[in-house]
């Protein structure tokens, strides 16, 4: 290996990926109708924008910290598709505690999140739900982030629960949002 790589190898941190960057805002959970013709059609997904922080250069998470004085602003959102739940509506979720088996095991539920422009995959541990109100409910969702998958982008690997309120978005909501977003 080169003498600069080397250097350059030995200098570089790797990011602990504190409480202070999951920071969840309100999400979104979706069910997809069995009825649709979709990979996803009979599960759930749940997204979880994170209130933004900053950095020196988004691509160097050693210039991550807590707060928006910038000048980067990193933006992002844990991602959780496909997920197996035992019901069909929001009400019947209510107070529900659902474990899933790890991964690669069948039944498992995985996700993701984007950093450094890098996909990193999450594995869901459970969810703990709340009791829903008016398209509303609240979520305890335990998760393992596997930054190491995504191929040596300095993040120390972790684990996190997560208390989060989702609010209910349908299928037609979630096209006509994308719609208006692209015009």
């Amino acid at each position: 290996m080169p003498t600069r790589l080397i250097s350059l190898w030995q200098t570089h941190r790797v990011l602990t990926f504190t409480d202070a960057f999951l920071q969840p805002e309100t999400g979104t959970i979706t069910h997809w109708p069995a009825g649709m013709n979709s990979p996803a059609a009979g599960t759930w997904s749940i997204e979880i924008p994170l209130r933004p922080w900053s950095a020196d250069d988004e691509f160097d998470p050693d210039s991550y910290r807590s707060g928006t004085d910038g000048p980067e602003h990193i933006q992002t959102s844990i991602m959780l598709a496909f997920i197996d739940l035992p019901t069909d509506t929001l009400d019947q979720l209510s107070d529900r505690n659902v474990a899933f088996p790890p991964s690669p095991q069948s039944g498992c539920t995985t996700g993701s999140i984007y950093l450094l422009a890098c996909h990193c995959p999450i594995e869901v541990r459970s969810i703990v739900f709340g009791t829903a109100t008016d398209k509303r409910i609240t979520a305890e969702i335990r998760l393992a982030f596997d930054f190491a998958s995504a191929g040596g982008i300095g993040i120390h690997n972790r684990t996190a629960e997560l208390h989060v309120l989702l609010h209910l978005v349908s299928p037609g909501e979630l096209r006509t949002a994308f719609e208006n977003a692209s015009q």
